[in-house]
């Protein structure tokens, strides 16, 4: 639920980088063309699937305005650090993640990494909570099915022996006129719920 966290935030991260990139070697702005932008976006998005495994990759972008491609090679290292400020906002949720439950990095037994891979993030999930407990040979669609055939039985009945209880991940309210949000359900209560209050307009 955390949009900051998402693969589209690591591609938005390394388009940036690039449009940096080639903004200082030819003095283009990439920012300036929408479609150009999209393009060069989902260049991005297999750099990132690319650098995951190899060290250096190379993209050429063709620009129309200026009658040539442009080539660059990027290196990994250069776009784990465009990824650090998404790594830090990953290890923020961890430790919110934590306190909630009440528990330390080293009472997680295992951490199941899904989706697509990024450079740098992987390394840095394994430096928080160890990488002798994080597994990354599940495939995402098989994890998602478990979970789903798991909710069914249990919703049907068959099992009765597992509880789950689903929670909100943040505070929900009501914004009044002079600004403020009124909380109505707190974060972390089992949904569904209800809850009334009443409020008045002028």
């Amino acid at each position: 639920s955390e949009p900051r966290l998402g693969i589209e935030a690591a591609d938005d991260c390394i388009c940036r980088y690039v449009c940096e990139v080639i903004e200082q070697q030819c003095g283009f702005t990439i920012n300036t063309d929408e479609q150009l932008l999209r393009y060069v976006r989902q260049l991005c998005a297999s750099l990132r699937t690319t650098l995951s495994t190899m060290d250096v990759a190379e993209i050429t972008i063709p620009i129309p305005s200026m009658g040539r491609n442009v080539s660059i090679q990027v290196c990994r290292s250069d776009v784990e650090q465009a990824l650090e400020p998404l790594l830090q906002h990953l290890s923020q949720a961890f430790v919110l993640a934590l306190k909630d439950a009440r528990l330390g990095p080293d009472e997680i037994d295992r951490v199941v990494c899904t989706g697509e891979p990024a450079p740098g993030i992987g390394a840095g999930i394994d430096g928080f909570f160890g990488s002798e407990v994080v597994r990354r040979s599940e495939c995402p669609k098989e994890m998602s099915a478990r979970g789903a055939a798991l909710q069914g039985q249990i919703i049907s009945g068959d099992l009765v022996d597992v509880v789950t209880m689903p929670t909100l991940d943040r505070t929900i309210g009501v914004k009044t006129a002079d600004g403020k949000i009124t909380p109505l359900i707190d974060k972390g209560h089992t949904i569904p719920t209800t809850k009334s209050e009443t409020f008045t307009t002028e």
